[in-house]
Order: C-alpha cells, then structure tokens, then sequence
C-alpha cells in the first residue's frame, strides 16, 4: 500500500483501489532450482508424455497442448498462470541457445493492410477480411441487453456475466486463429516481407475508418508479422 501511494504522488500514477477478483487474474512464479544428496530439484517441471505440469503449491496439474512435442527442449525460468473465464492458461519461459542460419532471400512480398480486403499482395493476391463474426457479436449484444436487465447482486447476473465471458473468449480464439494462418502463410512463402508504416492511432481517431476497425486487428497482425519474422 505504501509503494502504491508513492507511486500515486511522485509518478502520476491512479490513486491506489481495492483489489478486484475480477481482474488481474495472473501470477508470476519463478523456476528454483536446488540440489539435495546429488540430486537436482526444480519447483518447475512438465511431463509431455503424462501431459502434467508441476507448479510450486500447486503440485501436478494436468495440462492440454503442446500435442505434437514430446519432450521440453530448454531450461524452464519462469510461468505465468492466468485465468480467462473458466479456464486457466500456463505460459512457461524457456531459454534456447540461439542458432541462426546463413540467410540467403529468394523471394519478397510486399503488403497493404486494408478493411474491405484485409491483405493485399504485391503479387496481387486478397486475403478477404474473414474476422467479422455477425452470430457471436449478436450473441453479446443480446447477452450485454440481458445483463442490463438483471437486478445487481442476483445470481442470473453471475449466470449471464460468464456467458459473455465465454462469447468473449471464443471470439478472441478464433480472431487468434485466423491471424496465425495468415501470417504463417506469408512466412512460409516468402523471405523478405515489407509493410506500409500505418499510424494506427491516427486511423483510430478518424471517424469514417474508425468504426470498420473495430473487427480488424490491423496493430495485432502487424506484431505478429514483425516477431515471427524475427
């Protein structure tokens, strides 16, 4: 609370609120690692085979993923755990070596990000905008009217507020997906890719392209783009 009120006055920081169980659902805990009677101890482990994880407090937690590996290459730092609706996610740092190879380019592409066709090619290839989800947006906005009507506090509000949180989160995973096949489709087809400097937050404060972004993560597939190129 202390540093919280520090930083509130010397850093303009938001005046310090109670905590919500409803947000920040994440916690960071570190991989330690100990040796006992020669053997070596980690407070971090994970068994693709048995599909388990093994997290400090929490012990052996059974996991679903990472269906086509069966062994963890790396040594394991640190996991987040975080909970998105009724499930839980574990995201688990590991460090590589890293090895480049020689970098020999055969191909280019170049990219324009639009809203009527979300990518067009320099190869004049569409990628048609496929993120717009009329049946799940209609089903939260129904929901969204349904939570208007309920009375604070009663249990058919909880009811409802879980529903759009499931709404919510399949849109998002299948917003995810689509973006990934794109972008793992110009990866693979060309070595050099180059994109258009947009200034996303200026085309966010002009009304008339404002609103047809809504459903088009044009910030999201830039960053994908830029970190698997990487």
């Amino acid at each position: 609370m202390e540093n919280a009120y520090h930083r509130f006055f010397t850093q303009n920081n938001g005046f310090p609120k109670f905590k919500n169980k409803d947000t920040g659902n994440s916690y960071k805990t570190n991989n330690i690692k100990n040796t006992y009677k020669d053997k070596n101890y980690e407070s971090i482990k994970i068994d693709l085979k048995n599909r388990t994880i093994t997290l400090p407090k929490l012990k052996k937690v059974p996991i679903r993923g990472y269906r086509n590996k069966e062994v963890f290459v790396g040594d394991i730092k640190s996991a987040v755990i975080r909970r998105e609706g009724l499930k839980y996610y574990v995201s688990v740092l590991v460090e590589v070596p890293l090895i480049l190879p020689p970098f020999q380019p055969r191909s280019i592409v170049g990219l324009d990000l639009g809203i009527k066709d979300l990518i067009i090619t320099s190869h004049n290839e569409k990628i048609e905008n496929n993120l717009e989800y009329t049946n799940i947006n209609k089903r939260i906005k129904g929901l969204q009217k349904a939570l208007a009507r309920c009375q604070k506090g009663s249990k058919n509000r909880e009811k409802i507020k879980l529903k759009i949180k499931r709404a919510y989160m399949k849109l998002k995973n299948i917003r995810k997906h689509i973006i990934h096949d794109i972008t793992n489709k110009i990866i693979k087809d060309n070595d050099i890719i180059v994109m258009e400097d947009l200034d996303i937050k200026a085309m966010y404060q002009t009304r008339s392209i404002a609103k047809h972004l809504v459903n088009i993560p044009l910030a999201e597939i830039k960053r994908v783009l830029e970190y698997k190129c990487r």
